[in-house]
């Protein structure tokens, strides 16, 4: 009876570490792109627009100019490195917190 909890407790932890790790490297690859395109685009509805329009369907990319097409490409490859640093600095937090578990007997 006491392993079938700690094993499913085990699966929810891991369910829900998961979810929390995708999500927030979604939302630091999604900021770090809106800066960047907004760095590259400029202000202004017609910019903003664009770099909506960029962030929400790639196939957007083919209709740029080249010039602004390597830029987006390079906005783009600065968010997903973010996005793996940010993985980089959970893993290693993971590693630092397991350090500290103890294995417990179950009786």
């Amino acid at each position: 009876m006491h392993q079938a909890v700690a094993i499913s407790s085990l699966h929810l932890f891991q369910s829900l570490g998961s979810e929390i790790g995708l999500t927030l490297s979604a939302v630091v690859t999604q900021q770090v792109l809106e800066t960047r395109l907004g760095l590259i685009l400029g202000s202004g509805p017609d910019a903003s627009m664009l770099g909506e329009s960029i962030r929400r369907d790639l196939g957007y990319f083919d209709v740029l100019t080249p010039g602004i097409r390597e830029k987006v490409r390079l906005a783009y490859e600065v968010a997903v490195r973010w996005s793996f640093i940010l993985s980089l600095v959970l893993a290693k937090g993971a590693l630092f917190a397991a350090h500290f578990v103890r294995e417990k007997r179950l009786t």
